[in-house]
């Protein structure tokens, strides 16, 4: 996404009229919602697998699988409250 968020920077710099700021920010927008599209099927395809193969492990493997899963989500939630702390104390 840095990149994405680079180049929409770096294109800006062009921008000359509101024509062309409303065709750069119309572009960004649309990169923008095809990269969280693309990231939300990885994401479920990557639970769905998960869930394939905790079921093949049977209780011990779904049970590891919750586990793990709410580890990571507890640690993420962590991480971006952090980051919004940091934001709003910028």
């Amino acid at each position: 996404m840095g990149q994405g968020v680079s180049h929409f920077v770096a294109g800006a710099r062009d921008w000359h009229s509101l024509g062309d700021a409303e065709h750069g920010i119309a572009g960004g927008l649309a990169s923008a919602g095809h990269f969280l599209t693309q990231a939300g099927g990885e994401a479920v395809h990557g639970v769905d697998n998960a869930a394939k193969t905790a079921a093949g492990l049977g209780v011990p493997g779904i049970l590891g699988t919750a586990a793990g899963l709410g580890d990571v989500a507890v640690t993420g939630a962590g991480h971006l409250a952090s980051q919004l702390w940091n934001w709003i104390a910028d």
